[in-house]
């Protein structure tokens, strides 16, 4: 799999309220999930929500091909607001359920104006 790229620092703020988004909902169980929406739609996400409904496992989640992995305990929640492309979620092999949500963002709507 390939990896897009884009810079960052001509991005404006995951937080503005006037960005708009489509959201994309996806439950999963205990199979890997690898997205890369700006390969996959041509946008990127401003926001990242992970639910964890295993009630004894944790899920790993990445934002990054090769980033360090963080931790979504069980019955819990992990909110990420920050542009991303790729990412990746392990749920435990055996009991893993959840449910992502990305808000997806045109990229040429993520560009900061007069970049």
């Amino acid at each position: 799999m390939s990896f897009s790229a884009y810079n960052p620092q001509n991005l404006r703020a995951p937080t503005e309220l006037n960005i708009k988004f489509v959201p994309l909902p996806q439950a999963f169980t205990t199979a890997t999930i690898r997205r890369e929406t700006l390969l996959e739609f041509n946008k990127l996400y401003k926001r990242a929500v992970i639910e964890n409904n295993d009630t004894g496992n944790q899920v790993l989640v990445r934002v990054e091909p090769f980033g360090t992995q963080k931790i979504v305990p069980a019955s819990s929640r992990l909110e990420i607001e920050e542009w991303h492309s790729f990412l990746e979620v392990v749920p435990d092999a055996i009991t893993g359920t959840g449910r992502i949500e990305l808000d997806l963002v045109d990229q040429e709507e993520a560009i900061q104006r007069g970049k």
